[in-house]
């Protein structure tokens, strides 16, 4: 199973209709800020279509509620140095901007130049 993110494309920003708002067709199945389109009869694949906003900003805000407390999000150890590289992924590879659109403020993540390695951040919003 695959996933496409929504977000990239300009009609898919974070401004515009949200997940919650897409005309439901027969046969797909909707979720929380994602769904699975139906490719039966088509060329497409078999994928789940997400709101990355959504949860790239679901994601980072797990990981700043202090560890214990409920809805917190932790790794294992406790030398810093063991996830060095994974912070450098989830914490610093994308930037967040607030776009407003549809009644609601989002946080819209685009990729930092700097730093172009989002994979960990990718993988664990996946």
């Amino acid at each position: 199973m695959a996933a496409a993110g929504r977000g990239a494309k300009l009609a898919d920003r974070a401004g515009g209709r949200p997940m919650s708002m897409y005309r439901r067709k027969p046969g797909e199945v909707h979720g929380h800020n994602g769904y699975f389109p139906n490719v039966r009869g088509t060329q497409g694949f078999p994928h789940v279509a997400v709101d990355v906003n959504w949860w790239k900003t679901f994601v980072h805000g797990r990981l700043a509620v202090a560890s214990g407390d409920p809805g917190a999000l932790t790794l294992y150890g406790k030398s810093a140095d063991q996830h060095g590289l994974f912070a450098a992924h989830v914490a610093g590879s994308e930037t967040w901007t607030v776009t407003q659109g549809y009644g609601r403020c989002v946080q819209e993540w685009q990729l930092n130049p700097a730093r172009p390695d989002n994979h960990w951040l990718d993988c664990l919003v996946g």
